[in-house]
């Protein structure tokens, strides 16, 4: 797609980025105004059928998932002739790029993240829904911190595809599971391994495995020994080290059995660093876990048996038979074993037990008095206001992450929360939720004639921002009271849109009007002082204006859709938009304003080509309350 433009209903706004696979566009749905993500396949991949014909079994599997924590999927639209998809718009940048401008990160936004990721997998894998192809470039961190994960359902596409694989060899090695191929489409517990690599990346800064082609990192995952965490950065716990390595290992059944399960050791890990609780993960465990890969299968050289001692069972000469070698560490330990006495050991055992008992007890009065707060019965925050959901979470000291998009929804309500209402939580503890900033387009309020400061509140209100306060002198406009907008009323803008006040400043004072010319002074050049346009302009009666329009263009114009502007020109002679929208034929267009005099000059145009223009006069609007615009 060389230039922006609409393709079936959707409005491309902006190009995001290119890819190997896809043009990603921040786009509009027209019908909706809900701004999306259109990610069109890159003209290279649209004639691999092979390619389209796993996406689309990916994407239509894909489009039951829902969670606050993957990017929903709209439409599948891969027939076309240039194929695409539509997902729900993620504001941000990738994981990736955050990871090389400031990892290593600290340990709580680390475990924060990979909780995030595993319970979206939680969810996934439920439903029997890998991703397959988890990697920083495929989640998106958005300014206020939440966390997404994109393109579930690709992986489908990649693993039917030998040349698709081999452009993305390089960018998947680095995450991708031992046991795993290029044409398996991902499983569950390659998903885990993925997310282990990614946990590692952010703890330490840098790839789990780094080599010059696909294949050697991928036997680097195969064969090397698993790297600890701990020893780029010591700041990370024995625990969170162990959930890294075991993720990490080479055989699937020795990772977690599930998602659920990592997610439960995570948040532990959570807890602990917010309140301070102890974590037992033993460090035999982690040795455990990091112990030496398996190496490279090799055939075993062929030994030769010596041939057995012809002596008699009653030779004192023959050789005795030597004993199997038993590994050093067993040797010592039985060497210990041996010098200890019976009593020693006992008393060794008596020592332990109460020492672990004293442990116990003060491990449960630690916990109970000193470190972890009561739990809380978490409120029921959807419906309620923003500021007031705040005001409730301060007093229960939790937390509030808020995630605002303009909807079809009511303004700085709360719709959706990722704790159901009752479930039982600690004070610190963080929510994420969701609320409306009101709809994408809005109507302009008249704020003509209010005070300065109602006349802003009323324009923040609806979504609306305040441009520049002109103050200009009134004789009949009191002081600090609105004498005019730039931005009709009832006109429909988009949210945000800057609209400038014309602000009375009172009557003009005597030191302000301009000194007459001498008597003695000839030039005929001079000026005259300027006339007080304003106090003729409050003399001019205010009409209001009501109509619907019936959208009727040409038959040359095509089915549309149009943009339609009408505008306005009344005595003040400057031109006011009251519509500029797009429409279809047969469209009715209500308009509502207020003009001041006795006329006004009407015009309506399409894309931007005057189709008509009308004089109304006050006595014929007001006989004609219905507006039959011709």
């Amino acid at each position: 797609m060389a230039e922006l433009s609409t393709i079936q209903g959707y409005e491309l706004l902006e190009l995001i980025g290119e890819g190997p696979l896809f043009a990603v566009y921040k786009a509009r749905d027209t019908k909706t105004n809900r701004v999306v993500a259109l990610k069109q396949v890159v003209p290279e991949r649209a004639t691999d059928v092979r390619f389209l014909q796993g996406l689309q079994i990916g994407l239509q599997k894909a489009q039951q998932l829902s969670h606050p924590n993957i990017t929903a999927l709209y439409s599948i639209q891969l027939q076309a002739a240039s194929p695409f998809f539509v997902t729900e718009f993620a504001r941000g940048t990738n994981l990736k790029e955050r990871i090389h401008r400031i990892a290593p990160f600290t340990v709580p936004v680390a475990v924060d993240i990979a909780c995030t990721l595993a319970d979206a997998l939680r969810v996934a894998h439920s439903l029997e829904l890998p991703h397959g192809d988890l990697r920083p470039q495929n989640i998106i961190v958005t300014p206020e911190g939440a966390v997404k994960i994109i393109d579930f359902g690709v992986a489908e596409g990649i693993a039917l595809s030998p040349s698709t694989q081999q452009i993305l060899l390089m960018a998947r090695a680095p995450y991708h599971a031992p046991e795993l191929s290029v044409t398996r489409p991902g499983t569950p517990a390659g998903d885990i391994y993925a997310l282990g690599a990614i946990l590692y990346e952010m703890l330490t800064g840098a790839p789990l495995y780094t080599a010059e082609t696909a294949q050697a990192i991928a036997d680097l995952h195969a064969f090397a020994a698993i790297p600890s965490p701990r020893t780029v950065n010591s700041s990370v716990p024995r625990a969170l080290e162990g959930i890294t390595l075991k993720c990490l290992q080479k055989r699937p059944e020795q990772r977690y059995t599930s998602a659920a399960d990592l997610l439960n050791d995570l948040k532990e890990v959570r807890d602990a660093l917010r309140f301070g609780k102890p974590l037992s993960w033993s460090l035999a465990d982690i040795e455990n876990l990091s112990d030496a890969p398996p190496r490279r299968p090799t055939p075993e050289p062929t030994a030769v048996s010596p041939a057995p001692s012809s002596t008699t069972a009653g030779d004192e000469t023959s050789q005795p038979v030597r004993p199997m070698a038993m590994p050093s560490s067993t040797n010592r330990l039985r060497a210990r074993e041996e010098r200890l006495s019976s009593c020693l050991l006992a008393a060794i055992g008596a020592v332990s037990a109460v020492i672990v008992l004293l442990l116990v007890a003060f491990y449960a009065i630690y916990h109970t008095y000193w470190v972890a707060p009561p739990a809380i019965h978490a409120p029921n925050f959807v419906g309620m206001n923003v500021d007031d959901a705040q005001k409730l979470a301060s007093q229960l000291h939790i937390h509030l992450l808020l995630h605002g998009d303009y909807m079809d929804k009511p303004r700085n309500i709360i719709y959706k929360t990722d704790l159901a209402p009752g479930e039982e939580i600690r004070p610190d503890h963080y929510v994420n939720v969701w609320y409306s900033k009101g709809p994408t387009y809005v109507n302009v309020p008249n704020v003509v004639g209010l005070p300065r400061d109602q006349a802003e509140q009323k324009l923040l209100s609806v979504g609306l921002k305040v441009g520049q306060v002109i103050p200009v002198y009134s004789n009949t406009v009191p002081q600090g009271v609105v004498v005019s907008q730039d931005v009709s009323d009832q006109k429909r803008v988009l949210h945000d849109t800057a609209v400038d006040l014309t602000v009375s400043d009172g009557p003009q004072p005597d030191y302000a009007q301009p000194a007459p010319p001498s008597s003695s002074t000839t030039d005929n050049s001079s000026t005259p002082p300027p006339s007080d346009t304003n106090s003729s302009n409050d003399q001019l009666q205010t009409h209001e204006f009501k109509s619907t329009i019936v959208l009727q263009p040409t038959a040359t114009s095509g089915p549309g859709p149009w943009e339609v502007r009408i505008s306005y020109t009344d005595a003040t002679g400057i031109p006011i938009d009251v519509i500029d929208e797009q429409h279809y034929s047969g469209d009715k267009v209500p308009i509502d304003f207020t003009y001041q005099g006795d006329h006004f000059t009407l015009r309506i145009y399409y894309n931007d080509q005057l189709v008509l223009q009308h004089v109304y006069y006050a006595s014929q609007a007001q006989s004609d309350p219905k507006g039959n615009t011709p």
